[in-house]
């Protein structure tokens, strides 16, 4: 981490400024932007997702857990 000058050329280090906003921002996550009585957008809608060894949707298969590793069983 490089040490910032302050402009009478004492270090404060940085952190003593942006410190308890980085502190912060970690456990809040940034701010919501907008307008705070609009309501909110609908959740995007999911994709359906395919095999990629026959094509087909991923509902119709099997998958295996029991062996640490995940086997898929196509219809």
């Amino acid at each position: 981490m490089a040490w910032r000058k302050r402009h009478d050329g004492e270090s404060d280090g940085g952190t003593r400024r942006r410190g308890p906003g980085r502190f912060l921002l970690y456990f809040m996550g940034p701010p919501e932007v907008g307008d705070v009585n609009a309501p909110r957008s609908a959740p995007l809608p999911t994709i359906e997702q395919t095999c990629v060894s026959c094509g087909r949707p991923m509902k119709e298969h099997v998958i295996d857990r029991t062996h640490g590793k995940s086997a898929t069983r196509c219809p």
